[in-house]
């Protein structure tokens, strides 16, 4: 609980931005997935998984989420030289894992 009392401190000085995120953990915090299995180590295809996924978090992962634009609406900024090459990244990943499948 000393988490929820942090958290209800920043509801109130906050002006109740986070009370959403309050409610959900007061709701869904309490209660905790136990592994079915954890004495078996993953396989080989499930670790590619895993690290698929931490890829795909470190290519999407953006420290100042919110930022404001300032100038001609109109005209939307470039994207970061990272961003632009992710769909492509996603196709090729999809295209490798089919053909490695077959």
């Amino acid at each position: 609980f000393p988490l929820m009392a942090i958290l209800l401190l920043l509801v109130i000085f906050s002006g109740g931005a986070l009370l959403l995120i309050l409610l959900m953990l007061f709701l869904f915090g309490r209660t905790y997935a136990v592994p079915l299995d954890d004495i078996t180590p993953l396989d080989r295809s499930r670790q590619w998984i895993a690290l698929g996924t931490l890829v795909v978090f470190a290519l999407v992962f953006v420290p100042i989420p919110l930022s404001t634009y300032v100038g001609n609406p109109s005209i939307l900024p470039a994207p970061e030289s990272g961003s632009a090459f992710l769909p492509v990244i996603a196709g090729l990943v999809v295209v490798v894992w089919q053909r490695w499948r077959r």
